[in-house]
């Protein structure tokens, strides 16, 4: 793990790249942004998570990093350590993580709680509430938010995951430039689909009831009841094919 602090005295805010080793758009963008002529009004906290990882371009070398909080230090998972040790880095900072997935070029973002700063600091049009399937994610141990900021590997996802570390500091003024101050339209993870699929819909577009949504060569999966599709993916995940979620506003929870 690397953590470069910028800026005078104790970091008020943090931004994490590398929380998986194969989505290399947030070590990019960080980079980027270190090398940029924006200059800094408040103490900011950069961390590479995930190096070990990065270099070996897998996503984890012995679990999923955003599974394990709040982690061990004397664990025998390369993950769980590391995990205890961004516990540690990050108590109390509001904290921007940067990721990247397989099949949705939108960008959106997934937090524990309803947090109105958290949700509206990256300036996405879309926010998920994870909490009611939140398997030891950052975001429920941490006051943290995670985007996903478009396709794996895709130069669009370099740009926007860039655009979302300026956005952020924006929003808590540790830069000197407008931000957006956008509400996003809040969903609500409730359910989860396992199994090989391939996904045939498309993620936070509503599946009505009776229609296909993934299928195999066995199986065509139909809605019981309308839902909408999140991170569902054919290639995404080894034994899901993502969630399932509704449409939310803050009073629902």
């Amino acid at each position: 793990m690397k953590v470069i602090d910028k800026g005078e005295g104790r970091p008020e805010i943090a931004i994490v790249a590398m929380m998986h080793g194969d989505e290399v758009c947030g070590k990019k963008a960080l980079d980027r942004f270190l090398e940029s002529e924006f200059e800094l009004q408040k103490p900011v906290k950069f961390i590479v998570a995930n190096e070990e990882a990065m270099e070996k371009e897998e996503r984890f070398i012995d679990t999923d990093l955003n599974r394990c909080f709040p982690g061990n230090l004397e664990s025998d998972s390369h993950e769980e350590r590391l995990a205890a040790k961004l516990m540690e880095e990050l108590e109390g900072l509001p904290t921007l993580t940067l990721h990247s997935m397989e099949e949705f070029e939108e960008m959106f973002c997934l937090v524990n709680t309803v947090d109105e700063d958290l949700i509206k600091a990256p300036g996405v049009k879309k926010a998920v509430d994870v909490e009611p399937l939140d398997k030891d994610s950052i975001e429920k141990y941490l006051d943290a938010v995670s985007v996903e900021a478009g396709k794996i590997g895709s130069e669009q996802a370099e740009e926007n995951a860039f655009q979302l570390i300026v956005n952020f500091l924006a929003y808590f003024d540790a830069i000197d430039k407008a931000s957006s101050n956008q509400r996003p339209e809040m969903f609500q993870m409730y359910d989860v689909v396992e199994g090989d699929y391939e996904f045939t819909a498309e993620n936070f577009e509503k599946v009505k009831e009776g229609q296909e949504f993934a299928k195999n060569d066995e199986t065509a999966l139909k809605a019981e009841k309308a839902f909408y599709p999140i991170l569902m993916s054919t290639d995404g995940y080894d034994d899901i094919l993502g969630f399932k979620g509704r449409k939310i506003s803050t009073g629902d929870r």
